[in-house]
């Protein structure tokens, strides 16, 4: 059984290596929609409604405010499909260079340009496929309800740390090697996470940009477990 506190205090020393290159990778990563310690990308949360739209004061008659009701109602499906589709061939690889970096990083492999390792030759398309796979079940799942998404979203977390490894496996075999090393760890897992709250809150009251400062401490314990959890699979 493996104790949170002292995978954090591995993390912690880990940092010290290359504090400034983490928290460079998590930033490019965020930017890139790859988001902090493996939650995934979400798309089509925003409240925006064309229908409250208010074009009365805009003197339009009938024709024309449907014309621009039309218009703007394309421009955000147009958004959410371009986010959608970012997330596929964009977010989901850099997710899984993400991991890769901070599982290699103890072991001396600190370089920018891991974040893009699924980005090479021979490896884009099986990470993609494995990720789109991974996300889509996770979605669906959700819809039971929100807790059998939150389950299989920690069922599930170990596939990109998977794949930065192996990004040759087939998505049911990375799946797979997901489920068994996270059997009987998510209640534990799911700690860890909430352990992390006050680091975020006090970074969110530094006007938000403090929690960029948290993130490579998350990624770099997610990083510890993963190597805990693989040896168990093994």
């Amino acid at each position: 059984m493996w104790e949170r506190e002292t995978i954090k205090k591995q993390a912690k020393n880990e940092l010290k290596q290359s504090y400034w290159l983490s928290f460079a990778i998590c930033l490019v990563a965020s930017i890139l929609g790859a988001g902090s310690a493996g939650t995934g990308f979400n798309i089509g949360s925003s409240s925006f409604n064309t229908t409250d739209l208010d074009f009365s004061n805009f003197n339009l008659d009938s024709g024309m405010a449907a014309i621009v009701m039309l218009i703007l109602t394309g421009l955000v499906a147009f958004v959410i499909l371009f986010a959608f589709v970012f997330s596929i061939f964009v977010s989901n690889p850099i997710e899984t260079g993400k991991c890769g970096f901070f599982i290699r990083a103890p072991y001396g492999d600190r370089k920018f340009e891991n974040l893009f390792f699924a980005f090479k030759k021979g490896r884009y398309i099986a990470i993609v496929k494995a990720m789109f796979m991974r996300n889509l079940y996770i979605f669906l799942w959700s819809l039971l309800f929100i807790i059998p998404g939150i389950i299989k979203a920690y069922q599930y977390r170990m596939v990109p740390y998977i794949l930065s490894e192996d990004p040759t496996l087939s998505p049911n075999q990375a799946m797979d090697l997901s489920r068994r090393m996270t059997d009987g760890e998510k209640a534990a897992m799911f700690v860890l996470d909430l352990s992390f709250i006050g680091w975020y809150i006090l970074g969110a009251l530094a006007c938000g940009v403090g929690v960029l400062f948290v993130n490579p401490y998350a990624e770099a314990t997610w990083a510890q477990l993963y190597y805990l959890l693989r040896g168990k699979a093994a």
